[in-house]
């Protein structure tokens, strides 16, 4: 008798939980609208503080430079009148000003990042798709936000060697 009303009990509570969870919708997460969780770039700097502005606009946000010299690239007013080439922070940031205007941009020493499509997003841009995507050589994005060309130069190990700007002057 002991053990039919157990049996009896167990079946009653089994429908009980059967019911209430029937009653009770299941959240499902549906795994094909999640986002991968990826490591965002590290930033190095929001390029449009720099991009296009006077020494003394550079100055204010990369401090002094540190080294100077004039350069002359075929292709542009320099040839005629040699451009300013500075160095700034030991030689992290170097910009040609062009027609008074910092215009091509190589940032160094950025062995941290990782060759990735994600990449921009280490200069304050918005993430956006390449228009170049060559990860074991290059990563070229062209014509954001007004500026010509940028370009993720690849180490030989999967991360970043420098970064090549040409805002205005190509």
């Amino acid at each position: 008798m002991k053990t039919t009303i157990n049996i009896l009990l167990f079946g009653f509570t089994f429908i009980i939980i059967s019911c209430k969870e029937k009653s009770e919708p299941k959240i499902v997460k549906n795994e094909a609208y999640e986002m991968p969780q990826q490591k965002l770039p590290d930033s190095i700097i929001n390029i449009m503080t720099i991009v296009g502005k006077s020494r003394n606009e550079v100055k204010k946000i990369l401090g002094d430079p540190t080294g100077k010299e004039k350069v002359s690239p075929s292709g542009t007013p320099c040839k005629a009148n040699p451009c300013d080439h500075l160095f700034y922070q030991d030689g992290k940031f170097e910009i040609v000003y062009i027609n008074g205007k910092s215009d091509w941009i190589t940032i160094n020493d950025v062995s941290n990042l990782e060759i990735s499509r994600e990449v921009i997003m280490s200069l304050g841009l918005q993430l956006t798709n390449p228009t170049l995507y060559n990860p074991s050589s290059v990563v070229r994005y062209e014509n954001i936000l007004g500026i010509n060309e940028i370009m993720f130069f690849n180490n030989g190990s999967g991360n970043v060697s420098y970064i090549y700007i040409k805002a205005n002057t190509k």
